[in-house]
């Protein structure tokens, strides 16, 4: 059995361990947000930059 001092510090270790999976999970997530915003982005640029070389307009 456990004394209560060892249940509390599993329980933050435990909370502490839930805590930071959580947090690596969104951080990994918030990056693919990010990378698949500026592919996009990048994408968009390139298509519009072919648009602009196929009707003839120059920078």
């Amino acid at each position: 059995m456990f004394t209560l001092i060892e249940t509390k510090f599993f329980i933050q270790a435990s909370s502490n361990l839930l805590f930071n999976l959580i947090n690596m999970a969104t951080a990994d997530f918030a990056r693919d947000l990010i990378a698949e915003a500026r592919f996009s982005e990048n994408a968009k640029n390139i298509r519009t930059r072919n648009h602009l070389k196929q009707v003839g307009v120059k920078k």
